[in-house]
């Protein structure tokens, strides 16, 4: 066994399990989650304040609800797998939800902060890299027969 290697193997998966936990962390604390059900005519808000943010919400109506940004710039909408997405840029925003249906809707909705997404993958990834570095070289390490004194 090479002591060497495997320590630097042990350390540097240690390295890459702090940066994948930063990369995920960092990710979820830029979320917003909730659900619940909106009467017929009723009106929900959510303030946030998020440079950009990316809104997912679904509901289990074929008739969407009335979506709108306050105090943001949509900059795209799309639906993708039955969930409705919209992307949006500004600051101090508020989103607005009216069911303008005659039923009641289940609404299960998702706001997230995209503005460091990259920052937080690259981490994720970096992370990744590492452990599976790190292990191989700690295996080596390990199977590797001490150098001849």
């Amino acid at each position: 066994m090479k002591r060497n290697y495997v320590l630097a193997g042990l350390y540097i998966l240690l390295a890459g399990v702090v940066l994948f936990a930063a990369g995920n962390l960092g990710s979820s604390l830029g979320t917003i989650t909730g659900n619940g059900v909106i009467p017929s005519g009723g009106v929900t808000t959510l303030s946030f304040n998020f440079p950009q943010a990316a809104i997912l919400y679904t509901d289990k109506t074929s008739v969407p609800v009335d979506i709108s940004v306050k105090g943001g710039s949509v900059l795209t909408s799309l639906v993708f797998q039955g969930r409705f997405i919209l992307l949006v840029s500004g600051r101090d925003e508020e989103l607005v939800i009216v069911n303008n249906n005659t039923f009641p809707v289940d609404l299960t909705l998702e706001v997230a902060d995209t503005s460091q997404t990259v920052l937080y993958g690259v981490f994720s990834l970096l992370g990744t890299a590492l452990m599976i570095i790190g292990g191989v070289l700690a295996v080596l390490g390990i199977i590797r027969k001490p150098d001849p004194v």
